[in-house]
């Protein structure tokens, strides 16, 4: 007999929430280092979590990766221990698209530091599929001149203010490049080139005689 269980239907992902998600670590790998700042706003910019985290083994810690985001045990005090802030994490990251910059890497640590707290199964219960805002800046921004794939490159090529390296503003600023580039025109990038010759973000191409082209192809 065929099971009568009806099957779940996947919305469309225009219909599934999506969050901008970006921590702050103390080193590259998940399974030593730790997060010591976490950020997550929705698609309205409302900002859903924000918070230091305390390390438990700041032993372990790389020092350049402290030094690129700025922790020091002073301003950490106070912060909570990813324990005692893994109910909201979870809250806030549950069936939620996962939207950063390379935003894989934000999920490991998660799912590694939920994992740590006891939390069972924690890859099953945060979504594997993300957006990577990289590939819509190599869609949309590299044939405009774009030369480097970093949020900060890219923020500075859309004109967007950004105080790199740290979570909340790096999740925001994910935010604002998502927007700009998810559902981008030509005319859109045309006029994002043309801005960025502008400023001199970009060389200006040459044709084959050595004169500068007046306008950036956009393929």
């Amino acid at each position: 007999m065929a099971d009568a269980t009806p099957t779940k239907k996947i919305p469309p992902l225009r219909q599934q929430p999506v969050v901008f998600l970006d921590t702050e670590t103390t080193g590259l790998d998940p399974t030593v280092h730790e997060i010591v700042e976490i950020a997550v706003v929705d698609l309205e910019g409302h900002v859903l979590l924000n918070t230091k985290i305390k390390p438990v083994n700041i032993e372990r810690a790389s020092p350049e990766a402290l030094k690129v985001n700025g922790y020091n045990e002073a301003d950490w005090a106070e912060a909570p221990t990813f324990d005692e802030i893994k109910d909201t994490v979870m809250e806030v990251l549950k069936h939620k698209i996962i939207v950063g910059q390379n935003p894989q890497f934000d999920r490991n640590f998660v799912v590694e530091a939920l994992s740590r707290c006891g939390v069972e199964k924690a890859y099953r219960k945060l979504k594997r599929h993300t957006i990577d805002t990289i590939t819509l800046a190599w869609e949309h921004l590299v044939p405009c001149g774009l030369d480097r794939l970093n949020l900060g490159a890219e923020c500075e090529f859309l004109g967007i203010p950004l105080e790199a390296h740290r979570a909340l503003a790096d999740a925001q600023g994910c935010r604002t490049v998502y927007l700009m580039t998810l559902r981008a025109t030509e005319e859109q990038r045309f006029a994002w080139g043309e801005q960025a010759r502008k400023l001199g973000l970009v060389e200006v191409p040459e044709t084959s005689d050595g004169a500068p082209k007046d306008a950036v192809t956009v393929s």
